[in-house]
């Protein structure tokens, strides 16, 4: 699947950071270009949901699209405090500055358009993905306020990752988790994210 690549692709270029965890509330520039990676991937899901709302009658695509839309409203608020730049300057739907999100977005909403199945596999694999990539960035600092969002964010994908895979009955292939940790996390009960 041409998005899987492009997901490696764009998770890839944060992953290139050497800064060490700073603690000192000054953003690292691993940190500033994971708090902007972050901003696009959660607009990436917020987008995608909605637009397979509008192809599919169902009510997990709107409800998690609103969950996303609170998701990115957090990682905004730390890139101000941070004075990061917003990737975010144009929130129309499907509109990134990175290129990459712009191709996947297209692709995620292609592949989800093909049947409600399809949008459910697209969700759960969005939703493993933001797991893999809050793990990864959350090794990469010591600010409090960050670490914060980053378990709420997290707690929130597991959520969304369970809401889809068990519209799947259980039958999804992981991409970016091992499927001992997919199993448990879809295993587990919803979990108050606050």
């Amino acid at each position: 699947m041409k998005f899987i690549t492009l997901f490696a692709v764009a998770s890839l270029v944060v992953a290139c950071g050497d800064d060490a965890p700073s603690g000192s509330g000054v953003p690292t520039a691993a940190l500033s270009a994971d708090l902007r990676q972050l901003r696009e991937e959660e607009k990436l899901a917020r987008d995608t949901y909605r637009t397979l709302a509008d192809v599919h009658s169902t009510e997990i695509f709107p409800n998690i699209a609103d969950s996303e839309q609170s998701h990115m409203d957090a990682v905004g608020r730390l890139l101000t405090s941070y004075a990061v730049a917003d990737p975010v300057t144009n929130d129309a739907r499907g509109v990134f500055q990175s290129e990459e999100f712009v191709s996947l977005y297209a692709d995620l909403v292609a592949q989800g358009k093909s049947s409600p199945q399809s949008a459910y596999v697209v969700g759960a694999t969005v939703e493993e993905l933001d797991i893999r990539d809050i793990r990864v960035m959350r090794g990469r600092t010591a600010e409090p306020d960050v670490l914060a969002v980053y378990d709420r964010l997290e707690c929130g994908s597991r959520n969304h990752l369970r809401s889809f895979v068990r519209q799947l009955s259980g039958r999804f292939e992981p991409q970016f988790l091992t499927a001992a940790e997919v199993s448990t996390i879809v295993g587990g009960a919803n979990e108050s994210c606050r």
